[in-house]
């Protein structure tokens, strides 16, 4: 990708998305567009500033985060979702992959995993958290 990767951040904490922004806005190809701490002002900023990626928490104080992955999904099947969440509960990795994200990370991910899996998004890579691998491999 040869411009700036736009990038919308999705998390019900402020302070996680105070982080996320200054590790995001270090980057020299990268930028916070906007950032959401509901999953329906997630859908309404996805509309508004079409990102390329929507870094997505799944646990919002109004309705599910894979709520609005799927709204965003429908909508706009181009903008790449990465998930960034604790949760890693069989049911809900397969149900948040089966709606077509482009990742899922683990909150304790590095910095530059981060980082890494932005840009690799952006290039159609699938990029996946060990842990959240291993549970997709015991579906199959």
């Amino acid at each position: 990708m040869d411009s700036v990767i736009r990038v919308l951040l999705v998390d019900d904490f402020a302070i996680v998305r105070s982080g996320l922004r200054a590790l995001i806005d270090s980057e020299s190809d990268m930028t916070v567009v906007g950032e959401a701490g509901t999953a329906e002002t997630a859908v309404t900023q996805t509309r508004q500033l079409q990102p390329d990626v929507v870094l997505m928490d799944l646990v919002l104080p109004d309705f599910d985060g894979l709520t609005a992955v799927k709204a965003i999904r429908r909508e706009f099947p181009a903008i790449h979702i990465l998930v960034l969440s604790n949760y890693v509960e069989k049911e809900r990795v397969t149900a948040v992959m089966q709606a077509q994200v482009a990742g899922y990370l683990i909150k304790d991910a590095a910095s530059h995993r981060i980082i890494g899996a932005i840009r690799d998004v952006t290039e159609n890579k699938v990029v996946m958290h060990p842990v959240v691998a291993h549970i997709l491999a015991q579906n199959q």
